[in-house]
């Protein structure tokens, strides 16, 4: 399973695209075209203009929290809306991808619904977070992830850190590593599962 690194987001061979915002950098446009699963993990996760732009043609499965998909369906043009299907999750529910699954985490946004996302491939599995902060379920979910290698998130704590595998390898969005033995995750970075 090949992870492209996008910012925010990941798309996973190409078929499937966790966050699809506006960064398009590390996305080709037939990657964009291709992807039939589209997974969010919050409101406004997902670029709405973006979406139109690449939905004309083909069918594609939105999965989500229920109250921002349906807010992702109120916005949508009916030529668009028409041509997705919207697949509410909650913390716990899988997805099966072609090599592998993805499983719902929880997440912490405050009032607004969030998830996380738990990319399980055939040797390796990737925890992306939803937050903006810090979830303790959201580590205890991932981190009882038997074969969790790679956690992208916003921010750690030294608790959330002594939680995970001693070979998890721990990617922060550019300046925000601080001291802890992190790596900076960069748009267009490759990781295989």
């Amino acid at each position: 399973m090949r992870i492209i690194v996008l910012d925010p987001g990941v798309v996973i061979d190409d078929s499937t695209i966790i966050g699809f915002g506006l960064d398009r950098s590390g996305l080709a446009a037939g990657e964009q075209q291709s992807a039939t699963r589209l997974f969010m993990r919050y409101d406004g996760d997902i670029d709405i203009d973006r979406l139109a732009e690449t939905t004309s043609g083909i069918e594609r499965s939105v999965y989500g929290p229920a109250e921002t998909l349906d807010a992702l369906a109120a916005a949508l043009p009916a030529a668009i809306r028409a041509r997705l299907r919207f697949e509410a999750v909650e913390v716990g529910d899988t997805v099966a991808l072609p090599d592998g699954m993805a499983t719902a985490l929880p997440a912490d946004r405050g009032d607004e619904p969030a998830i996380g996302w738990l990319v399980e491939g055939p040797w390796r599995a990737l925890a992306i977070s939803g937050d903006d902060g810090q979830c303790a379920a959201f580590w205890h979910w991932a981190s009882n992830a038997p074969s969790l290698t790679d956690v992208i998130c916003p921010q750690i704590t030294p608790d959330a850190l002594a939680l995970l595998p001693p070979n998890a390898h721990i990617w922060l969005p550019p300046n925000s590593a601080g001291s802890y033995p992190i790596a900076a995750i960069k748009a267009g970075m490759t990781l295989e599962l």
